[in-house]
This record gives C-alpha cells, structure tokens and sequence, in this order.
C-alpha cells in the first residue's frame, strides 16, 4: 500500500501515505475520478479504480463537490528516483456530479424513519384485526386465527399497500419517516433519484418475504435491517440491490 501521488493542478502532490489518501478522498477533498500513482508503478489512475489496491470501498465516492480534476500531471512524481515517466494519461473524464459532498444517514436516523412507515400500516390492520381478536383468550386460539384466510388476506393487503407507498416515494427520495428524519433514498454513483423500477426491486424482498417465507423471511428482515452497522457504506442488503445509499438532508 505504501507511499501514493495525487494530481492537483496538473502537478503531483505527495508524497502521501496510504491512510492519508484515504482520508482525503473520504471527506471529499478527492474524488472518484482523481488521479493517483501508486510508488512503484508507471501509470496514473483514477482514484475509483485504486480501491482495491488501497483495500477500502470508499462510502458514497462519487458524489464530491471540492475533488480535485481529473487530470494527471504529464511528467513523473516530484520524488522518487529511478521511477520512469507516467504513461500518457487517460482521457478527461466528465466532470463530478456538482455538490459539496454528503453525509451517510445515521443507522438510528434509518430505524426511526422506517418505524414510523411502518406505523402507517401498522395501525390499520390492528384496527381490522382487534374485533377479531376480542374474543381470544389463549395461545393456541390466536395461533389459529393467525392462520386464517381472513387474517393472511389482511396481511397481504398492507403488505402489497406499504410496498406501493415504499416504491412511489422512495422513487422520488423520501417517504414520510425519511422526509421527518431528513433523509433521503439516493442513487449511489451519482446522486440521482432512483427511479419505480429500481425502488421496487430495493423494496420487495424487504416487504414480501417475511410474508411469504416464514421464519427465514423474518431473519433475513433482521438482519438486513442492521447490515449498514457494519456496512462501509452504510447500506442495507436492500440499498446493495437498488445500488442506492441514503444520505442526510441539508
């Protein structure tokens, strides 16, 4: 991993070691398509393809506001005897999605605002569900109600109505739990919203398979739920997907 070079200016800066490349390009002072060389190699590439080599998937990278261009310097590193001259540099890129940078959402900021989606459905099928229920007065009998056309319709129908509403509205960014916690659902490249088609496949195995995979459907909900904790990213299995992160509001 060693020492690196990046490009600012049409110059090389550096050298710099590995942990300080990375800091850079995690607040956003370099950008996906900034150039680096890494000391001992004879061509310039662009920071998204070093990932591997740096061994880090930086969160969010492509959406950087004060990166630095594109542009690799023509000549070799200000330092570093005996290293031949770059190879001719690749072509100019398009410029970064415009921005100063963003913030991946707090996991609690996502629990909180999936929990209050969920209330909006939630509390309907409690409503349709409690005369049924009034009656009850053991385990066994809620067990066996549970298992009744009418209580499983129900559930399909607020399933398929909470995924109608996750689709529409993440497809333009925010559900109302997101719009409260000011967060919003965006593509993970580039910033952009998601789109129907990419917010359905983000939402259905959330919302269909504890519904039609009993027990398996359940922990996967679970742990997908607290994948962003450890995820580099901050994103769900979910967010993996849709290729979608969600980041902070203003």
């Amino acid at each position: 991993m060693g020492t690196w070079y990046y490009a600012v200016d049409g110059a090389a800066v550096g050298p710099v070691e590995r942990d300080d490349l990375v800091t850079l390009a995690m607040d956003g002072t370099l950008g996906p398509d900034t150039q680096v060389l890494d000391a001992g190699s004879t061509t310039w590439r662009t920071l998204a393809e070093a990932e591997d080599d740096l061994g880090v998937a930086f969160p969010l990278f492509a959406v950087p506001g004060t990166a630095t261009e594109t542009v690799p310097p023509a000549g070799p590193p200000p330092v570093g005897a005996g290293w031949a001259a770059p190879t001719a540099p690749p072509p100019m890129l398009p410029p970064p999605v415009a921005g100063t940078g963003v913030r991946l959402a707090a996991w609690w900021r996502r629990a909180v605002a999936y929990w209050i989606d969920s209330l909006l459905f939630s509390i309907p099928l409690a409503v349709l569900v409690f005369p049924d229920v009034d009656d009850i007065t053991t385990f066994e009998q809620l067990v066996t109600y549970a298992s009744t056309s009418r209580f499983l319709a129900l559930q399909a129908g607020v399933a398929a109505s909470s995924l109608v509403y996750q689709v529409v509205f993440n497809a333009q960014g925010q559900t109302l739990g997101k719009r409260l916690l000011g967060i919003r659902v965006e593509d993970a490249v580039t910033g952009s919203r998601i789109g129907l088609g990419r917010a359905f496949q983000r939402q259905v195995l959330q919302i269909a398979t504890p519904l039609f995979v009993p027990y398996v459907g359940q922990i996967f909900v679970v742990v997908d739920s607290l994948w962003p904790l450890w995820d580099a990213r901050n994103q769900a299995l979910h967010d993996k997907i849709a290729r979608s992160v969600v980041v902070r509001v203003g």
